[in-house]
């Protein structure tokens, strides 16, 4: 990912993640395409197979540490599951839980996550910086 420099974890947590979703596609998402997924306003049916799996397949471990490597936060993930209309997903009630937790903390002056700042995931700032592209 030329337009973002990931850290190394965050590589390593996407790469897992990754390896989940495409290993039974005929067509291999990337990490671009993943966070373009996640940050988009609708869906986009060519990446619904691997939207799926990611709701669906993917280990509460591995979207977890997608979240501690910094590539989203927990609202991203449950506003993408609500775009992509996988809130019936298996995943979703936990990250719906998370996401309500991560408020709760906020409401009460605490920081969500020792270890990405509010905004600095790199979901948030790959739009920031406009290198999402239309999926």
């Amino acid at each position: 990912m030329s337009d973002l420099t990931l850290s190394e974890r965050a590589m390593r947590a996407i790469a897992l993640v990754l390896g989940t979703i495409n290993a039974p596609r005929p067509v291999a998402m990337d990490e671009a395409t993943l966070l373009d997924c996640l940050g988009a306003d609708r869906p986009d049916p060519r990446w619904r197979p691997h939207i799926e799996a990611l709701f669906d397949e993917v280990s509460i471990e591995a979207l977890h540490d997608l979240v501690l490597a910094g590539v989203v936060d927990f609202d991203q993930l449950d506003r993408a599951a609500r775009i992509w209309g996988m809130t019936d997903g298996r995943n979703h009630p936990w990250i719906e839980e998370m996401a309500a937790l991560t408020l709760a903390c906020i409401a009460r002056g605490r920081p969500p996550s020792a270890s990405v700042a509010p905004g600095q995931t790199a979901l948030e700032l790959r739009r920031r910086h406009g290198a999402g592209r239309a999926v």
